[in-house]
């Protein structure tokens, strides 16, 4: 489970101040709530010249819906450095996480790999 304290607010944050944007089906929150407590522990390893900062996760919580939501979580996406998606079998039957991965997908420079098993 995350210490609160090491959470800060996505109002503290502008969309472009994130280092990574985890999509994911409401269904594996526990599964994501561990993933964002691992990023936001992550310290690089010393020599690589990457400085000692802790990373920056959005991963959205709310249960609000509408255009303006989608607006803002749609400034996330596009302005984080890196996205992750987790692809279980919740997410990819759900038409939300299917419209991130579709917008991420679209975004201007997003780096997209794909591997299937």
């Amino acid at each position: 489970m995350l210490d609160p304290a090491e959470s800060a607010p996505v109002s503290a944050h502008n969309a472009s101040e994130f280092d990574v944007f985890v999509s994911y089906s409401r269904k594996d929150n526990d599964f994501c709530a561990v993933l964002e407590g691992s990023l936001r522990a992550y310290k690089p390893p010393g020599g690589l010249n990457l400085g000692q900062r802790r990373l920056s996760v959005f991963r959205d919580t709310s249960d609000l819906l509408g255009a303006d939501y989608y607006a803002s979580i749609e400034r996330y996406l596009h302005g984080a450095r890196k996205l992750i998606v987790i692809c279980s079998p919740d997410a990819r039957s759900s038409l939300h996480t299917s419209m991130m991965r579709s917008a991420a997908l679209s975004a201007p420079g997003m780096p997209t790999t794909s591997s299937r098993s």
